[in-house]
């Protein structure tokens, strides 16, 4: 599962995007929003993560 490779790589991207899709379709945008802060800080140079991060904001209404 994804959370299985979490466990053994803490900081795998893949993974934790994963997660944080399902965590917003499930409707729980306190723990997506979370994955996704946990991707920007784990690899700050890659600024698609802040792309990623900026979207879900415009998606659950807070574009600012």
């Amino acid at each position: 599962t994804l959370k299985d490779v979490l466990g053994r790589f803490g900081n795998h991207t893949g993974a934790m995007a994963a997660l944080a899709e399902l965590y917003e379709k499930r409707g729980r945008p306190l723990a997506a929003e979370t994955m996704l802060l946990r991707i920007a800080r784990a690899q700050p140079q890659v600024a698609y993560h802040f792309v990623r991060l900026a979207r879900f904001y415009e998606r659950v209404g807070e574009p600012d």
